[in-house]
């Protein structure tokens, strides 16, 4: 099967909600979405009967720590920049050890703790960090938490359009799902038989696998052209919150919690940073062949440019790490302004609600002793 190239790229047959919102820049923040396709968003009194959504957003402004992260011996994954980079520096401030890893450690300057080289979907990779974290001098012997950020952006349609490129396709969506779900799984066993007893093992999800397209709203944001992104972050949520419950069932004392940040301003997104499944200029990052796919990379960059400090999810994860059962899922943003509108509350919470009305097992709302 081959894709009808004019068909996806005429802008009259692209939806009118879709067309309104990334003519006016993409997803850049609620105020736009507002006037482009109907939103819900959550509400702190919602009316009766009203099916809302109501995320547990961190970091809690009134935490209190119930245990200290001082002494404490930390691994991040992709922590050269951005959210790695943001919670290495928090957890030191705190008095945690650090040790990082990067697809380049050699190339990163200025790093304040150390950083190990770790492409996480390289078995072979995975390997030689477990030996040099083990060799490294600040490794006490055990971890006494881990945290899987490593990941990168990753856009592309969900079938490729030009039926020349199938197997370019096809491996990179196979790189994405090591990237972004497969790598995870394969680091965290690798280390798993060196956590401390009691220790913690994180993931950085995203509240992106709780909405992942194939709604009104999520065309309209053109989270198809998203596709293996979503995909991945939901195969990671998947994941973490089963690891979790298999933890508590053998009684390992190893607790497992997920952070899902709303739009973080990180460069995820920018240049030739994400993964691509088809070809792209070796400068900007943009699709060759896919100028509506450009679009919404405009819109996401847009976003992320205008989201929410990577140090907030540095702050989440420092007071995961100071409780003594950590909140399992949680998400990354702020009911309150000027944080709402950063991190694109109204967006993704519109389109994570819409998701679940289509969903085979529907949330809503009832009287009390009544199924819906």
């Amino acid at each position: 099967m081959s894709i009808n190239k004019d068909n996806i790229f005429d802008d009259t047959r692209v939806n009118s909600s879709r067309r309104r919102l990334l003519a006016a820049g993409g997803v850049i923040a609620a105020a736009s979405l507002a006037s482009a396709i109907p939103v819900q968003a959550a509400k702190k009194n919602p009316p009766p009967m009203e099916t809302q959504m109501f995320p547990k957003f961190y970091p809690l402004a009134d935490f209190q720590p119930e245990v200290s992260v001082a002494g404490k011996f930390i691994v991040i994954t992709g922590a050269s920049r951005g959210i790695g980079r943001a919670t290495g520096e928090a957890l030191l401030a705190a008095g945690a050890s650090v040790i990082g890893t990067s697809r380049d450690a050699g190339a990163v300057v200025g790093s304040p703790f150390p950083l190990l080289d770790l492409d996480i979907t390289s078995p072979a990779s995975i390997a030689a960090f477990v030996a040099a974290l083990q060799a490294h001098g600040n490794y006490p012997g055990s971890i006494d938490a881990l945290i899987n950020n490593a990941g990168r952006f990753v856009f592309g349609t969900p079938t490729p359009i030009d039926p020349t490129l199938v197997d370019y396709f096809n491996s990179q969506v196979d790189l994405a799902m090591d990237t972004l779900y497969g790598g995870h799984v394969r680091v965290t066993n690798a280390l798993l038989g060196s956590m401390s007893a009691g220790g913690s093992i994180m993931f950085t999800t995203s509240v992106a696998a709780y909405g992942v397209g194939g709604t009104e709203i999520g065309e309209a944001l053109g989270q198809s052209f998203l596709s293996p992104y979503y995909s991945g972050k939901r195969a990671l949520l998947a994941y973490a919150n089963n690891l979790r419950g298999f933890m508590r069932t053998a009684n390992t004392g190893i607790r497992v919690a997920t952070v899902n940040p709303f739009a973080i301003n990180t460069p995820l997104a920018e240049g030739t940073n994400p993964i691509a499944l088809e070809p792209v200029d070796p400068v900007t990052g943009n699709s060759l062949i896919n100028p509506t796919l450009n679009l919404v990379l405009d819109g996401t960059r847009a976003l992320l440019a205008n989201g929410l400090p990577a140090s907030d999810v540095a702050d989440t994860y420092v007071q995961l790490l100071q409780m003594n059962e950590p909140t399992p899922n949680v998400a990354v943003g702020s009911d309150q302004e000027p944080k709402a509108t950063q991190g694109a509350n109204e967006l993704l919470l519109a389109g994570a609600l819409e998701e679940n009305q289509e969903s085979a097992a529907t949330l809503g709302c009832a009287p009390p002793g009544k199924s819906k």
